[in-house]
């Protein structure tokens, strides 16, 4: 499809305004005219017939209307003219002729023509009138064009409309009026000069409408010529004007723009537009803008580049922020035969100064923290990096509570970033069970006792590097073999769904018992899972940093084969044999040889089982945790994905009958079956 210039759409809707415009113009006039130019005939042939009249001969007329009057009166006619037939109507107008009536007409018709040819109208008329019968006795009339003397005498139904009209409102003239007569359009003027008992008598004045109209046409003819040479002239003035006032203009910027776009695609910003100060149009503003448009174009671009710089600065930092904080973790956890620990780091997009750390002081005592920069990027890893290399090196040369001291003093006194950490600090002695422990401002930690999870009993104190003189209070807490301990950082606690509801402590607590009787690398799964889920999708905001600890004692067996089911005898007796009856003690060997024989059997666990097993004081029962870490399979139920035949079978109905309860659960990588077990009354 052809494009369409802007000159040409401003041309086409130019052109097509003068023409709408001319148009009115021309129809308006033709209006304004022709109601002019009739009005003007009105009033000529009124002026005409009145000067006419002024100077008439009396006597003729009054020959010409009693004679006519007197030849009706005699011949009394029935019918009128178009009534009669060929032969009535020649014999009714022998009779005129023989009263001499046609002599008269010579004398008559020589006035009418003088007077006809001095005025120029088409014709001029003398009528008579019976008002009685309401129809026209004889007329009398010269046609100017064709010089032809028109009589008309006899009994006539056709009376001219203007004459009705005048005697209807009782008047003795009429001027200018329009009528149709004989197919022909007129405008005439009469006078009625004689009225005598039913009798009168009119002359009229006409002239031809066609020749009213003749006149206008020509005047249209030569008012449209000169309209149409208005119009182009019009035109071409307005072509020229646009051109110079807006088109080339138009053009001019456009190209400048198609040049501007070209070096824009090219990469380079230069700017072909110049500012236009004086007198500005709507044109030179837009040029204006497109100059003022490229200078904020201009001024952006250095402005993305500030930003790209620093923006790559960023991610550069945060990378360097992970590295020094991935640098920071210790490798590995620690497991052996008096306490496990396993921790965990999940961090942000936006690196914090999350940290966790733990190290083997003797065979007996390990030292481990978890802490919280208040900051992010590289200043809170390089913090984190400094109060982890204080804590560890003070530690070693004078117990944990000068250790935090020192750490303290220097991180305050050299805090250039105004930088704190909260952390959770402790010194565990396997050998006693003691924990000694500071909380500098950190969040509350977890214990995990008697199948349920509790706060910590402890005090928080203010972070680390906020007052640099300040003295914290060693606290301690005396753990039994069993006890488990949950380290967290705020990326737990503050995790939020979509509604905007923190995950919060009271849920920490709620999964964590959820969680009681997995080892420690399954309870960081389970928490994690549970706050991504809690989450809903949604970014992850701040670090997650976890820390797991348990305190193993004689309350465990570990059984790799079916050798070791020897174990167990001995292994309940000494630790729950002075707590229930025999008849209780025999039980429970009967249940746990029946579920640890399907375990080890079953599991495809290579690593064995565990049993844990204790007695609560307070609920006054035996309380078993069977935990393996082989594919899923509950023994409890009729469903297993195990590819094995006639599991369980009728002795898990026997083990449901010995113990007061029994549940499955499975936990991260680990099943879990857990029962009591109490002296029957």
């Amino acid at each position: 499809m052809k494009k369409r210039t802007i000159a040409t759409k401003i041309l086409f809707w130019v052109f097509l305004l003068v023409l709408v415009v001319q148009s009115g113009i021309a129809t308006l006039g033709y209006f304004v005219y022709k109601q002019a130019n009739d009005e003007s005939y009105r009033e000529d042939i009124s002026s005409i017939l009145d000067s006419m009249m002024s100077v008439y001969d009396y006597n003729l007329y009054d020959k010409y209307f009693d004679y006519t009057i007197k030849t009706y009166e005699e011949i009394s006619p029935t019918k009128t003219i178009e009534e009669m037939g060929e032969e009535e109507r020649l014999d009714y107008f022998a009779k005129f002729d023989e009263i001499g009536l046609i002599d008269y007409y010579g004398e008559l018709a020589t006035y009418f023509q003088a007077s006809q040819i001095a005025s120029g109208v088409d014709y001029f008329r003398i009528g008579v009138v019976d008002k009685s019968k309401n129809v026209f006795i004889s007329s009398f009339a010269y046609q100017l064009d064709t010089d032809i003397m028109i009589k008309n005498v006899g009994y006539f139904n056709n009376i001219p409309q203007p004459i009705i009209n005048a005697d209807s409102n009782n008047t003795n003239l009429f001027d200018g009026v329009d009528y149709s007569e004989a197919n022909e359009n007129f405008f005439s003027s009469g006078r009625r000069f004689t009225n005598v008992s039913n009798y009168e008598a009119w002359v009229v004045v006409d002239i031809r409408r066609s020749v009213v109209d003749k006149t206008i046409s020509n005047f249209m003819s030569l008012y449209l010529i000169l309209i149409a040479s208005f119009t182009v002239f019009i035109f071409i003035a307005l072509y020229i004007a646009l051109r110079k006032i807006a088109i080339n203009p138009i053009k001019e910027l456009a190209n400048k723009a198609n040049v501007y776009s070209e070096n824009l695609k090219n990469g380079t910003i230069k700017n072909v537009f110049q500012i236009k100060e004086k007198h500005p149009d709507e044109i030179d503003q837009l040029n204006n803008s497109f100059y003022t448009l490229d200078e904020h174009l201009k001024s952006y671009v250095e402005k993305e580049k500030v930003l790209v710089t620093q923006k790559k600065n960023i991610q550069f930092e945060l990378d360097l922020a992970k590295k020094i904080q991935k640098s920071a973790l210790p490798q590995g956890n620690v497991h052996n035969n008096k306490y496990s620990l396993d921790a965990m780091m999940e961090p942000a997009k936006e690196v914090g100064g999350d940290l966790y750390g733990f190290e083997e002081i003797d065979k007996n005592k390990i030292y481990f923290f978890i802490g919280d920069v208040s900051g992010k990027g590289v200043p809170a890893a390089l913090f984190m990096m400094q109060a982890k290399t204080l804590l560890q090196e003070n530690l070693l040369n004078g117990g944990l509570l000068k250790a935090v001291n020192k750490a303290n003093e220097r991180l305050g006194a050299e805090n250039s970033e105004n930088l704190f950490l909260t952390a959770f600090i402790a010194v565990f002695d396997s050998k006693t069970g003691l924990l000694s422990f500071i909380n500098c401002g950190h969040e509350p930690v977890f214990i995990g006792r008697n199948n349920k999870y509790k706060k910590l009993p402890e005090k928080a104190e203010i972070p680390l590097g906020s007052l640099s003189d300040y003295e914290y209070h060693l606290q301690t807490y005396q753990l039994k073999k069993g006890d488990r301990l949950y380290l967290y950082t705020d990326g737990v606690s503050e995790a939020m769904s979509k509604k905007k509801v923190l995950y919060g402590k009271e849920k920490i607590q709620k999964t964590l018992t959820s969680l009681f009787g997995a080892n420690n690398e399954d309870v960081l799964k389970g928490m994690y899972k549970s706050v991504v889920d809690y989450s809903e999708g949604q970014e992850q905001a701040d670090d997650i940093c976890m820390l797991s600890f348990t305190y193993l004692d004689d309350s465990e067996l570990i059984l790799n084969n079916e050798k070791d089911l020897s174990l167990v005898a001995d292994f309940v007796n000494k630790r729950i044999g002075n707590n229930l009856k025999k008849k209780s003690i025999a039980e429970i060997k009967v249940v746990l040889d029946e579920l640890l024989t399907n375990v080890i059997s079953y599991s495809e666990e290579k690593e064995g089982c565990s049993l844990l097993l204790y007695y609560d004081e307070e609920k006054k029962e035996a309380i078993a945790i069977i935990t393996d870490h082989g594919i899923p399979f509950d023994p409890l139920s009729n469903k297993t994905v195990r590819k094995v035949d006639d599991i369980g079978g009728f002795g898990i109905s026997i083990v449901k009958s010995l113990v007061n309860s029994i549940s499955y659960k499975r936990i991260g990588s680990s099943n879990v079956l857990l029962f009591t077990k109490k002296d029957k009354k």
